[in-house]
């Protein structure tokens, strides 16, 4: 959980993974950090931002879940 990684690394980790992480992107990653304003960089290595792997994970799983919530409603 304490991993860092860019994008693309954490969406190739997720999707090793598979189940609940297997949408967890490029694209969803990036709408966490920029859109839902979820997760904050940890580091920016030149143009890319780094994120700790374990922050991503539980903000797309609290995203699911809401969503999930509001589709039942």
């Amino acid at each position: 959980d304490r991993m860092i990684r860019g994008v693309r690394g954490i969406a190739t980790r997720a999707k090793e993974m598979g189940g609940k992480f297997e949408g967890l992107t490029v694209r969803r990653v990036r709408y966490l950090a920029n859109e839902a304003k979820l997760i904050e960089p940890v580091q920016v290595a030149g143009s890319e931002r780094l994120y700790r792997v374990g922050d991503v994970r539980r903000a797309h799983i609290e995203l699911l879940e809401a969503q999930q919530q509001q589709d039942i409603a």
